[in-house]
């Protein structure tokens, strides 16, 4: 971080870093300084600090040097100056109808160039003021226009508080204000109570913003109901820099109590106070055994337990349709051995396929008795049938045989 001092001129307004160029100042000193207006005086606000690039819009420039007695006397000299050339301003403002109010008038230490300030609603057109008063000055004239705000800190003046104006006694820049600090703060939100001399909003509305900002936080509702000892109580009003609040009882009468007190007790609402009190119901879990098991319906079949997915609870399917359902653990095949495929109100043709085939595999096992043929399949056997005399019946016998 560069090394850097701040200096403050005659009209106020930020102060601006220069390079001190390895020499140590301190903090009142008056030095020279060249800066957009010339080479002014100005006095040290800071001494030799580091500053932060980020805070610096620019390189810096260096600092000239220390002022002298010389130096002093140019500038009392150029005071005098500088009033003769703002009755010639004004004199010549009136004489060319220009819709501009003068404020004041800067010299450089040097006397090379005269810096005019006014301000205006509207923007001036004053390329034939300026070579007028060229011509009568003989010296660099420039013109620049300056806000209500910076009007307001040349000018000076008191605020409502009785004190002098902050933009001109202390305050280095203009930070934005909005009409939210004053609701923030409780203040009136007229606007002639809430406006400066400038008629812009309250600088000092974002001093105590940040704090209020923090006790409300802690602070609670206006309008809210509480339990105290003397009943239920609705909040009235709010002092955060005090911490109380108006309590407004059921009789009407209203008392400044510490919400401390009741923060973390409010009153109940009458519904809640009425009803008796239940335990709380305990949440099912899925790592808990019971629901794990398959659920049985009221058909008597067996289903498996539900699977909670994306905060939605659905039951966990296995294979396609029509397929085989997998046993539940623990128990036995009612066969004793291959658990039989349960019977379908609907079959395609590779399940009848299959069906036909599974007795024939089945009886093949030794010391196991084939499960007796389904009607289905003794249906669809005589269909098959050839209307034939001989030839059918000894097919018949073979089949059956």
């Amino acid at each position: 971080m560069p090394e850097a001092i701040a200096v403050s001129f005659r009209l106020g307004g930020k102060p601006q870093f220069f390079d001190p160029q390895g020499r140590d100042y301190q903090v009142g000193q008056w030095v020279l300084a060249e800066t957009d207006r010339g080479l002014e005086l100005g006095q040290v606000v800071r001494e030799n600090t580091a500053v932060p690039d980020a805070r610096l819009r620019s390189p810096l420039r260096p600092l000239v040097r220390l002022a002298t007695s010389s130096d002093h006397v140019k500038d009392r000299a150029n005071r005098e100056r500088e009033r003769e050339a703002l009755d010639l301003c004004r004199l010549r403002v009136t004489e060319h109808g220009l819709p501009m109010r003068l404020v004041d008038a800067l010299y450089s230490i040097d006397g090379k160039r005269l810096t005019v300030y006014f301000s205006s609603e509207n923007r001036v057109d004053f390329r034939a003021l300026v070579r007028d008063l060229a011509s009568h000055l003989r010296t660099r004239i420039e013109l620049q226009q300056l806000g209500v705000r910076d009007m307001a800190r040349v000018v000076g003046g008191y605020g409502t508080c009785g004190q002098q104006l902050c933009c001109q006694a202390w305050l280095p820049e203009f930070y934005p204000t909005a009409i939210k600090m004053a609701k923030e703060q409780g203040l009136s939100l007229n606007p002639t109570k809430v406006s400066g001399l400038c008629g812009r909003l309250l600088c000092c509305l974002r001093y105590e913003y940040d704090t209020y900002v923090q006790l409300r936080k802690h602070a609670p509702k206006q309008g809210r109901t509480v339990e105290s000892d003397r009943g239920p109580a609705r909040i009235k009003d709010l002092s955060l820099l005090k911490g109380e609040a108006l309590l407004e009882f059921s009789d009407g009468r209203t008392e400044w109590r510490p919400y401390d007190a009741f923060m973390r007790r409010p009153a109940p609402p009458a519904h809640e106070a009425e009803a008796p009190a239940s335990a709380p119901e305990e949440p099912i879990t899925a790592s808990e055994p019971e629901a794990q098991e398959a659920v049985t319906d009221e058909s008597g079949r067996k289903r498996p337990p539900a699977e909670r997915v994306g905060g939605r609870t659905r039951s966990r399917r296995k294979g396609r349709r029509g397929a085989k359902a997998a046993p539940a653990s623990g128990e036995a095949p009612a066969d004793g051995g291959a658990a039989s495929q349960p019977a379908t109100k609907k079959t395609s043709s590779r399940t009848r396929h299959r069906t036909k085939k599974q007795p024939a595999a089945e009886a093949s096992a030794p010391g196991q008795v084939p499960p007796p043929a389904s009607k289905s399949a003794s249906r669809r056997k005589r269909r098959r049938r050839k209307p034939s005399s001989g030839g059918g019946r000894q097919t018949d016998q073979k089949s059956d045989g």
